[in-house]
């Protein structure tokens, strides 16, 4: 995005507020109100998820120019005593970027977990944009602020968004075409480096960044009779939720496609362990059938 984008970003920001309005925008985590809607209100919830939307894809497109622009987890929020809702946001005078606005906003969740989250997601919403997806990329920002609003923990917000975002992914675009997203979005990752093994590397990097806590593989298994490849890796403690019955395996995927994974499975198969999920990654030569945002559970 160049800086003539950036700036009419901004101008449509401040555009959509309004000096009486009881909304506005703060990170769940910290607090802090986030550039470039700081300071800046809104009349409505929709129009201020509106700004929610343009001021995540700012900030996205800015962090290319400035590697340690912090990763907000932008929320909606209004003003207290506005209305008989009890809301978790509440407005202080004489604020400053370090003040808590959001009652327990600070927690122990590792900080690694929430920058791997916000990058794969990041990068998702890149490959989405770039691709032409704009209409698809919105509807997961609405789900992000709707979860938003009703998760309790902030620290979680992140882990949502993944989940959401697969969802999304899972039911709005064919196996194929997520494939093609995926790949594109591990293309983002540009702190990633090739591996020799890139699923050994993805599954260290999982355990790294606090996605499961503990992970082990299989050796390939090959089949000259079907002429298949198979890889088992069991996540334990996987931080991410089953949605209905299929299990988010995006940042995995994504994770492998950077670390060098030239080609999508064609089928990921999930079955529940008494602590977490046996994931079987089968690479054939049919088409991709199921499994890349998220797989089916076994019964």
């Amino acid at each position: 995005m160049s800086r003539a984008t950036l700036e009419d970003v901004r101008e449509y920001i401040e555009a959509l507020a309004s000096e009486g309005g009881e909304y506005y925008l703060v990170c769940a985590r910290y607090g802090d109100r986030p550039v470039p809607s700081t300071g800046l209100r809104f009349e409505s919830r929709a129009t201020a998820r509106a700004a929610a939307r343009a001021t995540a894809r700012y900030r996205q497109h800015l962090r290319q120019y400035d590697d340690d622009l912090p990763y907000y987890d932008i929320i909606v929020c209004q003003e207290q005593g506005r209305s008989d809702r009890d809301h978790r946001c509440t407005e202080q005078s004489g604020w400053t970027a370090t003040e808590p606005v959001v009652t327990g906003a600070a927690s122990g969740t590792d900080q690694r977990l929430i920058e791997f989250c916000h990058r794969i997601a990041g990068a998702v919403f890149e490959a989405l944009s770039k691709s032409g997806y704009r209409e698809l990329e919105g509807a997961v920002m609405d789900c992000y602020f709707e979860l938003a609003e009703s998760v309790s923990d902030p620290d979680d917000l992140c882990l949502c968004l993944l989940e959401s975002t697969a969802e999304e992914l899972a039911q709005h675009l064919s196996p194929t075409k997520q494939a093609a997203i995926l790949a594109r979005a591990a293309s983002e990752l540009d702190t990633q480096a090739v591996a020799d093994q890139p699923v050994a590397a993805a599954c260290a990097d999982l355990r790294t960044c606090g996605l499961v806590e503990d992970v082990s593989r299989s050796p390939w298994a090959v089949s000259a009779e079907n002429r298949t490849r198979r890889i088992v890796v069991e996540l334990s403690g996987y931080a991410l939720s089953p949605r209905g019955e299929r299990l988010p395996v995006l940042p995995v995927i994504v994770d492998c496609f950077g670390r060098g994974l030239d080609r999508a499975p064609t089928e990921t198969q999930v079955e529940p362990t008494d602590d977490g999920w046996e994931v079987t990654f089968v690479f054939g030569e049919d088409g991709i059938t199921d499994g890349l945002a998220s797989a089916p559970i076994q019964p």
